[in-house]
């Protein structure tokens, strides 16, 4: 199994960085954990209002499952606005103590 961690420093460009991944990792099949600062169980991600996970994202192959992970604290209980450069996710991961798995349906693929 292949695993990657993106860099924590955000200064990389991430179009650049996604087309490069996506070139290297083509032919494979990739799941993606990506982090945020809210979640709603229809897939709407917020991050810290830079846009580089969207930007990062939207470069990535489209089969690529885009997984959100976060606290319990960090799911919303009404939905979030969703931009057009949103980009959603394909499951979100909330761990209270025990991990609660949401299919949100956001993508058709």
């Amino acid at each position: 199994v292949n695993s990657l961690i993106l860099p924590t420093n955000r200064a990389r460009d991430p179009i650049v960085l996604g087309k490069t991944i996506a070139s290297r990792y083509a032919n494979q099949r990739m799941y993606l954990l990506v982090p945020g600062q809210q979640f709603d169980v229809t897939g709407t991600r917020h991050g810290r209002g830079g846009g580089w996970y969207d930007r990062f994202l939207s470069v990535l192959p489209t089969h690529w499952v885009r997984i959100g992970i976060a606290r319990a604290d960090q799911l919303s209980s009404s939905p979030l606005i969703r931009r057009p450069w949103d980009q959603p996710m394909d499951w979100v991961l909330i761990y209270n103590g025990v991990w609660q798995v949401y299919e949100t349906g956001a993508r058709s693929f």
